[in-house]
C-alpha cells in the first residue's frame, strides 16, 4: 500500500510525502510511484531549456523509516512492552557499557521519542474529529492522564543511569531525549488547545495544567528550550530544531546512488566508435586500392572519410543514448539502514513526454478544459513524467526496526519552482471595478496553474490523485486537491 500527500513546504517549494507500507507475509514489497507535471507553455520549460540535470537539482528527496504506529494509551502502561524494553536496555548498559549496548540504548531512546511524537499527533487529530462525541471530555482527560504517565514513567528510568559504569555521553543522550520529549508534549498540547479553542473552557483546564508542568520542568532542569516573552526566541527555535534532528536521526536511511546506465552507455559508445572506425578503415582501403602513392584527390577523400567517420560515431552515440533513455532508469540507489545493511533499492527517471504518450487513466484525470487550452495558446502543455520504482527487502527492513514492528519506508520529495517562475509575468495586474455609478482600479494577482497527477501502484492496488499548484513570481499561493481515487 502507498499513502501520499502534498503540502506547501515554503514559498518556493512544495513537498510530496510518500509512505510505502510493506506486506509482511512476503519476502519483498514492490512499489511504483509516477508523477506527471503539466506545465504551462508560457513559462518556457522544455527539453532544451530544462535538461534532466536541472530537474534533479530542483528535486530533493529524503528517505527514512516510517515511524511505527502505537496508541498513546499503550505507551502509558508502566509495565507495558515499551517502557519494559527501555528498562531492560538501561539495565543492560549499566551492567555492560559495550559499544553494542551503547548503540542499542541510543536507538531505543530515540525510537521511543519518535513513536511518542507520532502517537501524540494521531491522538490530537483524532480528538479534533470527535468534538461532537459525547465522550469528548473523557477523551481530553485520557489524553492528559496518558501523557502525564508517559512522562513520569520515562523520567523514572533516569535513576538507572546513576551508576559509575554509565559514560557521561550516554547520560547526555538521555538528557537530550528528555528535553525533546517535553517539547513535543508541549507542542501537541498547544495544538490541541488551538483545535478546541471554541469549546467550553472547562475542557482546556487540564491541557493548560499539562503545558505548565512541562514548562516548569524544563525551567527546573535548566533546559534552554523555554519560550520567553518579549524575545525573538531564536535560541529556543534553534535548539528545538537541533534536538529534532538528533532524535529523529534514528529513522534516517543512507543512500548510495549511481547512474543505472553507466556501463551500458560506455559499451554502446565504444561500439559506436568501433563501427565508425570499421567504416573509415574499409573506405580508406578502397580509396588506396591499387595506388602506389597518395594523390591530391585521394588525400581529399581520406580527409572526408575521417570527417564522415566522426559524424557516424556521433550519430550512433545519439541513437544509442535515445534508446538507452527509453529502456533504462536515470539512477539506481541502494538504501541502507544504521547498520549499513541494504534494505531497499530505488530507481528513478525523468523525461518529457507528448500528450499522446499519456496513459489513458492519467489523461482522463487531467481532463483539460477550453480555458486550459486558451491559457496555453492552443499549443497544449509541456508534460514531465517522473518515475519511481522501489523494492523493499522485508526481512532486512524488519531487522532495522529491532524491538518495534516494521511499518515501511517514507520518502519525502521536495520540488523547487524557481526555474518555473523565471519567465513569468509581473505578479500583479490592474483591473477595473464598477461600483454603482463609479469605477475603481484595483490590483489583482496574475497566477499560473501547475497540474500534478500522481499514479501509485502497490500489491495490485492502484491510486490516482490530482493536485493543482497555483503560483506566480512571488511563489506558491496555494495547493488544491482536485481528485483522488
Amino acid at each position: 500500500m502507498i499513502e501520499s500527500s502534498l503540502r506547501i513546504h515554503d514559498k518556493f517549494q512544495f513537498e510530496i510525502k510518500i509512505n510505502y507500507l510493506v506486506t509482511k507475509d512476503k519476502k519483498e514489497s514492490r512499489f511504483r510511484f509516477n508523477s506527471y507535471f503539466f506545465i504551462p507553455q508560457s513559462v518556457d520549460i522544455n527539453e532544451h531549456t530544462y535538461p534532466k540535470s536541472e530537474f534533479y537539482k530542483d528535486r530533493q528527496y529524503h528517505i527514512r523509516l516510517k515511524t511505527p504506529v502505537v496508541a498513546l494509551r499503550d505507551l502509558a502502561i508502566k509495565n507495558g512492552p515499551y517502557i519494559v524494553q527501555l528498562n531492560e536496555t538501561f539495565l543492560g548498559l549499566s551492567v555492560d557499557p559495550s559499544e553494542e549496548n551503547k548503540k542499542l540504548y541510543e536507538y531505543e531512546l530515540k525510537m521511543f521519542c519518535c513513536v511518542l511524537k507520532s502517537s501524540l499527533r494521531d491522538q490530537v487529530y483524532f480528538i479534533r474529529t470527535a468534538v461532537s462525541n459525547p465522550d469528548f471530555e473523557k477523551l481530553i482527560k485520557n489524553y492528559c492522564d496518558d501523557v502525564e504517565d508517559i512522562a513520569k514513567n520515562f523520567r523514572n528510568l533516569q535513576g538507572l543511569l546513576n551508576v559509575p559504569s554509565i559514560p557521561k555521553k550516554e547520560r547526555l543522550v538521555f538528557k537530550y531525549a528528555d528535553e525533546y520529549l517535553s517539547l513535543i508534549i508541549e507542542q501537541y498540547s498547544f495544538l490541541l488547545l488551538d483545535l478546541i479553542k471554541d469549546k467550553d473552557k472547562k475542557n482546556q483546564k487540564d491541557i493548560f495544567k499539562l503545558i505548565k508542568q512541562e514548562k516548569d520542568y524544563r525551567d527546573q532542569r535548566k533546559f534552554l528550550s523555554v519560550v520567553k516573552d518579549k524575545s525573538e526566541n531564536e535560541e529556543y527555535v534553534f535548539r528545538r530544531s537541533v534536538l529534532k534532528k538528533f532524535i529523529e536521526s534514528v529513522l534516517y536511511l543512507t543512500k548510495e546512488t549511481d547512474k543505472e546506465t553507466t556501463m551500458v552507455e560506455q559499451v554502446s559508445f565504444a561500439a559506436a566508435a568501433g563501427v565508425a572506425m570499421v567504416f573509415a578503415t574499409i573506405l580508406a582501403l578502397f580509396i588506396n586500392f591499387g595506388q602506389a602513392q597518395i594523390t591530391v584527390p585521394t588525400f581529399i577523400l581520406l580527409v572526408l572519410s575521417y570527417m564522415f567517420k566522426d559524424r557516424v560515431k556521433d550519430w550512433l552515440k545519439q541513437y544509442f543514448a535515445k534508446r538507452i533513455d527509453l529502456k533504462y532508469y536515470d539512477y539506481k540507489t541502494d538504501i541502507l539502514d544504521s547498520k549499513d545493511e541494504v534494505i531497499a533499492h530505488l530507481k528513478d527517471k525523468m523525461n518529457f513526454i507528448h500528450e499522446d504518450q499519456l496513459p489513458e487513466k492519467i489523461a482522463a484525470v487531467r481532463n483539460k478544459n477550453e480555458l486550459s487550452d486558451i491559457d496555453n495558446d492552443w499549443l497544449g502543455e509541456v508534460i514531465i513524467r517522473y518515475q519511481n520504482e522501489l523494492k523493499i527487502e522485508n526481512e532486512e527492513l524488519k531487522a532495522s526496526y529491532r524491538s518495534y514492528d516494521s511499518a515501511g519506508i517514507s520518502e519525502i520529495l521536495r520540488y523547487s519552482i524557481n526555474n518555473l517562475i523565471v519567465r513569468t509575468d509581473n505578479p500583479e495586474k490592474e483591473i477595473y471595478y464598477l461600483d454603482k455609478d463609479n469605477y475603481y482600479k484595483i490590483k489583482s494577482d496574475r497566477v499560473y496553474h501547475l497540474h500534478l497527477v500522481i499514479h501509485s501502484e502497490a500489491h495490485e492496488e492502484t491510486h490516482i490523485k490530482h493536485f493543482l499548484i497555483v503560483f506566480n513570481r512571488k511563489g506558491i499561493k496555494r495547493v488544491e486537491v482536485l481528485n483522488t481515487n
